[in-house]
C-alpha cells in the first residue's frame, strides 16, 4: 500500500497500526470479538465506510477467515508484524557525519578497511610484484597496457616512492580522462547518431565528449560539473565550454522522425516532445541524484503527489529545451 493513498490513517500492514491505528474507529480490530471490530463493519459492507473503497471487493470465503481469525485473538507473530520506518530516513539521504577513526590508524580509508579485516579474522593477500602492480594501475587507470620500458624501469626503479610516482603519472596522462569518461558517456546513453528509425549522423556531437575528457583531466569539482551540465549557459554565460556542457541534456536519442518531419500541430508532435523531455529528466535525476524517477510518469497524482509534483517541476525546468546542431 503506498502511504499517500490511505484514508484515516489506517493500514492493515503493520501490526500496531492495525490493532491500534485509525482516526476515527481505534481500535479496528479487538482480538476475540469480531463482532465488535470496525474493520469487519468496513469489509462486509455494513457500514458507510467500505474497504477497499474502489476495486474488487473481499470474498465471503476470505471474510470468513478474517472474522475466525480476530474471534481466535488475532494472533499477529512478530516475524510479520511489519515497522512503521520512514523510508526517507535512508542512509543516503542523511547529512554526512564524520566517521570515527580505527583507534591507532591514520583516517584513511585503508585503515577502515584493515580494520574490518581484523574484526573477521582475516588477512590482506601478499603485495604483488611491480611487474603486475604496473599492469594493474596501467589498465586501471589509463585503459592501456605498459610499454616494456615503463615495465623495465618501474621493476628496477630504486625509488621507495616509486608506486606513488608510477600513480601520479598515470592520473595526469590525458589517457585518462579518455579511459573513465566512458561511465558518464554511457550514464548519459551518449551517441553520435540520432538513433531510431533514421539514425542520422550528429556531426557536433563530439565537443561534449571532448569537454567531458577535459573535465575529468583536469579534475574539475563536481559540482560545478554538474552546474555546467544542467544549465551552464545560464550559470556560467561567460565560459563557452559551459555551453558545450549542455550536451548532456541532448545526449540521448532523439527521434527525428516525430520531432521533426510531422505536423507542429498534431498529437504524435506533442508526445513526441514530451518523452523527449522524459529523457532529459530521467537522465538528470538518475545520474545526479542516483535515483530513478520513471515510476513518477505511472503514478497517479492522489497516489503518489510527491513524484508526480516533482516530475511536473522538473518538466517545466526543460520544456523550453530544444535540440539542434550548432557550431560552438
Amino acid at each position: 500500500m503506498v502511504p499517500t493513498s490511505r484514508r484515516g490513517d489506517y493500514r492493515v500492514d503493520v501490526r500496531e497500526v492495525a490493532l491500534k491505528g485509525g482516526e476515527s474507529y481505534a481500535p479496528n480490530i479487538v482480538p476475540g470479538k469480531s463482532a465488535e471490530s470496525p474493520l469487519l463493519r468496513f469489509v462486509t459492507g455494513s457500514d458507510d465506510l467500505l474497504m477497499p473503497p474502489e476495486g474488487e471487493r473481499l470474498t465471503a470465503a476470505e471474510i470468513g477467515l478474517l472474522r475466525a481469525w480476530i474471534d481466535q485473538g488475532a494472533k499477529w507473530p512478530d516475524d510479520v508484524a511489519g515497522d512503521l520506518k520512514d523510508k526517507s530516513d535512508w542512509w543516503s539521504f542523511r547529512p554526512l557525519e564524520l566517521a570515527a577513526t580505527p583507534q591507532g590508524n591514520p583516517p584513511t580509508i585503508d585503515s577502515f578497511i584493515r580494520a574490518k579485516l581484523n574484526s573477521l579474522g582475516l588477512r590482506p593477500a601478499a603485495e604483488a610484484d611491480r611487474r603486475t602492480l604496473i599492469r594493474r594501475l596501467s589498465f586501471d587507470l589509463i585503459g592501456l597496457p605498459p610499454t616494456p620500458d615503463e615495465v623495465a624501469k618501474f621493476v628496477t626503479d630504486p625509488d621507495p616512492k616509486a608506486y606513488e610516482r608510477l600513480v601520479d603519472r598515470l592520473l595526469e596522462s590525458p589517457r585518462y580522462g579518455e579511459r573513465w569518461v566512458r561511465h558518464w558517456l554511457d550514464a548519459a546513453h551518449f551517441a553520435e547518431t540520432h538513433g531510431n528509425d533514421q539514425d542520422r549522423i550528429r556531426e557536433n556531437a563530439w565537443p561534449y565528449r571532448d569537454y567531458l575528457i577535459q573535465s575529468l583531466n583536469a579534475d574539475k569539482p563536481y559540482g560545478r560539473f554538474v552546474q555546467e551540465q544542467v544549465a551552464g549557459d545560464v550559470l556560467f554565460p561567460e565560459d563557452p565550454q559551459a555551453t558545450v556542457a549542455l550536451g548532456f541534456l541532448a545526449a540521448g536519442p532523439w527521434d527525428e522522425s516525430s520531432l521533426k518531419d510531422i505536423r507542429e500541430d498534431t498529437l504524435d508532435r506533442q508526445i513526441a516532445r514530451y518523452l523527449d523531455r522524459d529523457d532529459m529528466i530521467s537522465t538528470v535525476i538518475n545520474n545526479v541524484t542516483s535515483m530513478t524517477v520513471q515510476c513518477a510518469r505511472l503514478s497517479r497524482p492522489q497516489v503518489r503527489s510527491d513524484l508526480a509534483s516533482g516530475l511536473l517541476r522538473a518538466a517545466g525546468g526543460l520544456l523550453g529545451c530544444r535540440t539542434r546542431e550548432s557550431n560552438v
